[in-house]
């Protein structure tokens, strides 16, 4: 593949991995506040020398953001699969993406370079990181901050309490 389509593609991969990291924070928030909502997770008193108190709830917070990261950066690495999102967002590439992607080596050198000026020039000039809704793309976000939201507001009430 042509390194400057890997490059557009690349940034579209990273568009889908924040909205996957997003969701990936959002389940984790929202496990660990239903966990001390049902009494699972201890919430200790608010005291500043009581970190034997807080070594295990802060130790399976800090596992779910461990495993959460790590899942949303092994997430979409395979740009040909990024390439067929791509394509289905905008049909007026006609698949010459995924044709430039699979690109052999046996055809015609004039075909490569004038499908690869035709891919850049489409990326250069259409933002394919709108492959992926911004819509559904900031709807993670919001719900991810709504269940950071509601873990603290339950952690809050536990140290009040």
């Amino acid at each position: 593949m042509d390194p400057q389509i890997e490059y557009f593609l690349a940034r579209v991969a990273q568009r889908y991995r924040s909205q996957r990291w997003a969701w990936s924070l959002s389940i984790v928030w929202l496990a660990f506040a239903l966990g001390i909502a049902a009494g699972w997770i201890p919430v200790p008193a608010f005291q500043p020398l009581a970190w034997r108190e807080w070594a295990t709830p802060v130790g399976i917070l800090f596992a779910g953001l461990i495993v959460s990261w790590l899942v949303s950066r092994w997430a979409y690495r395979d740009l040909r699969a990024v390439a067929h999102r791509v394509e289905r967002a905008f049909p007026t590439l006609e698949q010459r993406l995924l044709t430039s992607a699979h690109a052999s080596t046996d055809s015609s050198p004039y075909f490569r370079r004038r499908l690869l000026r035709d891919v850049i020039s489409h990326a250069r000039t259409h933002d394919w990181k709108q492959a992926l809704s911004p819509l559904r793309f900031w709807i993670a976000w919001g719900v991810q901050w709504l269940d950071f939201g509601a873990l603290e507001t339950l952690v809050w009430q536990g140290w009040l309490s």
